[in-house]
């Protein structure tokens, strides 16, 4: 897109994908870091999920939905 015509990296149609999905196991799986999606989508969601299930409801829904990665390596970062 035009705005990263002037960054070093530019996301994949996969992770563009993932982001307008909003899709934090996708994206953890390409190697995206945890606290950096962890803290992004409590911003999001986090109002909304406490209002409906107690606090940090958003915080474990985000343990449950990655814990098959327990006891794994994590992705790569690597560029």
């Amino acid at each position: 897109t035009p705005a990263e015509v002037s960054t070093v990296n530019s996301f994949t149609p996969q992770e563009r994908q993932a982001l307008i999905d909003h899709d934090y196991v996708a994206l953890f799986e390409m190697g995206v870091h945890f606290f950096l999606t962890l803290t992004l989508f409590i911003a999001v969601y986090e109002e909304d999920y406490a209002a409906r299930t107690g606090p940090l409801a958003f915080q474990l829904e985000y343990g449950q939905k990655l814990s098959h990665w327990l006891g794994r390596e994590y992705p790569s970062v690597a560029l």
